[in-house]
């Protein structure tokens, strides 16, 4: 692991699991791997695609706990919560 992988919840991911997520992927885990709330907008910046928020979806489906909550406004916010499913990191 590199220091720009991120360490999450109570797994740690493997080389091989980290090089099988997409760019995309790869930058949204390292934005939420602060445990902060990040507004809907940085996620799409940090993931260098206007389908940003699709990426979470993908990450969801592959063990990964989103959280979101309602921002100001009517803008959403998210947040890593851990890996619920460690068995879907490389089967996906």
């Amino acid at each position: 692991m590199t220091a720009t992988q991120p360490e999450l919840g109570l797994n740690t991911l493997t080389e091989k699991d980290y090089n099988q997520f997409s760019e995309a992927e790869q930058a949204i885990l390292r934005l939420l791997s602060d445990n902060q709330w990040h507004p809907a907008q940085e996620i799409i910046d940090a993931s260098g695609q206007r389908e940003g928020l699709r990426r979470l979806r993908s990450l969801r489906k592959k063990g990964y706990e989103i959280q979101s909550t309602a921002g100001p406004g009517r803008e959403w916010r998210y947040r890593l919560g851990r890996i619920t499913n460690p068995a879907n990191l490389t089967a996906a």
